[in-house]
């Protein structure tokens, strides 16, 4: 995800899918330019279509995550949030896989 202001890449989130039992799996990674190394909030969540968010969100130094739902049959929903050194945050809400 980037930064608002910069435009840096501050984290990345990563969706994996298991298709033998159906769940998605989801993690937000901190980069380098978002203070990999140095704890700091960072956050992910992961829903399906018409479920509950399942959540990870503290202060850590490198990821937050991994979460999964299942969701065989229905789209998946993420959310990470990163904030890095001076205040800057970044956000990005996105549907992913259907299956």
């Amino acid at each position: 995800m980037t930064e608002r202001n910069t435009g840096a890449v501050i984290s990345n989130i990563f969706l994996y899918y298991d298709a033998s039992t159906g769940r998605n799996c989801a993690s937000n990674v901190r980069t380098a330019a978002g203070g990999a190394g140095t704890a700091a909030r960072i956050s992910v969540s992961i829903w399906a279509d018409g479920g509950s968010a399942v959540t990870d969100d503290g202060n850590y130094a490198q990821y937050a995550g991994p979460v999964s739902a299942y969701a065989r049959g229905k789209c998946i929903n993420v959310k990470g949030v990163t904030y890095a050194s001076g205040g800057r945050y970044g956000s990005v809400q996105r549907s992913g896989h259907c299956g």
